[in-house]
């Protein structure tokens, strides 16, 4: 018969190795090896579905594509290895993947696809190497942790709202970009922007509520800037347009609240509706003598414009043009 004292270090020894067995459990992520079985490959080398749960994951050398929402919403997902195998990154192939810190592609990625990456809230690291030459729309729209990216050196299209409401500081394109599609950086942080490319037109709302970027120069390449394409840029002070822009739309620098010094293209044909209104630190503006209209609400409650010099040539003024410039 046991006596009591032998009953209880029984029970503390069982207690122990129970609390041993849990304890990779504790503090730490559950790391998963991949096995063959979580990847589902079909013919054609397309990954159409990881029903794995490991952190970290290497995708396979046999994988060309990885399909449309292979890894939707997986939340164990930490970091991704994408093999040179791998040619192009579907439709939401990592949608909403809300633990996803880091990716890793290759030289042979060429393509990724529309919200690729979007709402990956964590993604921090993203190394793109120069083979991709395509950004879908929304693809990293909410990456909020992506503060930088290295874009491929190779890259021609950028997709509508691409990085809408991500995290970048700074922004360089590559000279290799063709197109930008609508509100593509719109609400990031970036402070700065290198414009480089081939494209003709900053489309609709390309960097509307950038509230952080402080100097613009539109450079020699592009022909049109297009409705709200700066609106709400509320620390912008200073924008040197290039002679190149003739076409400019509406509400372009709409509450740029700080802007304060503007030189226009030489060869502006007009002066978009409500294309300054709210920018009450303006003081003065020269309008070129390219310059035949100014739009309705051009320089509405531009509080602080003192002075604004026009040629003959404009032949047309707006409703309420200058409505609320109290210093004028």
């Amino acid at each position: 018969m046991s006596s009591p004292i032998g009953k209880k270090l029984s029970a503390l020894v069982v207690l122990l190795a129970l609390a041993l067995l849990a304890a990779p459990l504790v503090g730490a992520p559950f790391q998963q090896v991949n096995a063959a079985s979580d990847f589902e490959i079909d013919a054609n080398g397309t990954l159409t579905k990881y029903n794995g749960i490991a952190a970290s994951v290497k995708i396979p050398s046999t994988v060309k594509t990885i399909g449309t929402s292979a890894f939707y919403e997986n939340t164990h997902l930490v970091s991704v290895d994408i093999p040179g195998s791998v040619t192009a990154v579907g439709v939401s192939a990592f949608y909403g993947c809300t633990s996803l810190q880091s990716a890793y592609m290759t030289a042979s990625v060429k393509t990724i696809g529309a919200g690729a990456f979007a709402r990956c809230e964590k993604l921090s690291t993203l190394t793109m190497a120069n083979g991709v030459t395509s950004i879908g729309n929304e693809a990293f729209r909410g990456c909020e942790a992506l503060t930088y990216v290295k874009l491929s050196t190779s890259l021609k299209t950028i997709g509508r709202e691409a990085f809408y409401r991500s995290g970048l500081t700074s922004l360089t394109l590559p000279s290799s970009v063709k197109t930008l599609g609508d509100r593509c950086f719109a609400q990031t942080n970036v402070t700065g922007v290198l414009l480089a490319g081939t494209f003709t037109a900053i489309p609709v709302g390309a960097f509307e509520d950038c509230t952080s970027l402080k100097q613009l120069v539109i450079p020699g390449h592009v022909t049109k800037i297009d409705n709200y394409a700066f609106s709400d840029c509320t620390a912008l002070t200073n924008v040197t347009m290039a002679d190149s822009v003739t076409d400019i739309g509406e509400h372009v620098f709409e509450k740029c609240t700080r802007l304060k010094t503007v030189k226009l293209s030489a060869n502006l044909k007009e002066i978009g509706d409500y294309m300054f209104v709210d920018c009450p630190a303006i003081e003065s503006i020269t309008v070129p003598d390219s310059c035949t209209s100014i739009g309705s609400g051009a320089f509405q409650r531009c509080t602080s414009l003192r002075s604004i010099n026009f040629p003959s040539s404009v032949r047309m003024l707006g409703y309420y043009t200058f409505d609320g410039c109290t210093s004028l």
